[in-house]
């Protein structure tokens, strides 16, 4: 079981990172960083909240790989990162 990254090790993506906006990756990183810590910290049943810790351990070097892009624009994630705060933190 997984929620969104399978935990098992991959044999490389074959992926080609400058096929991508750095900035919406680490956007939709960090979503899914707030949805995982929802769980880990919330959730009732231990399996899940084991899972969800695990998860948040990938989500996490994933934010990092796309911070190290020469792309990335630290602007643009500030104003990212407070803008998904406010909606999972349900500030208007």
């Amino acid at each position: 079981m997984f929620f969104i990254y399978d935990d098992k090790p991959s044999k490389g993506g074959g992926i080609n990172p400058n096929d991508f906006d750095p900035n919406a990756m680490y956007k939709k990183h960090m979503e899914n960083w707030f949805y995982l810590n929802f769980i880990a910290t919330r959730s009732n049943d231990f399996h899940e909240k084991s899972q969800a810790r695990k998860e948040l351990d990938i989500c996490e070097r994933k934010q990092k790989y796309w911070k190290r892009h020469p792309m990335f624009d630290k602007d643009i994630a500030e104003r990212d990162t407070n803008l998904v705060r406010k909606t999972w933190m349900n500030e208007r």
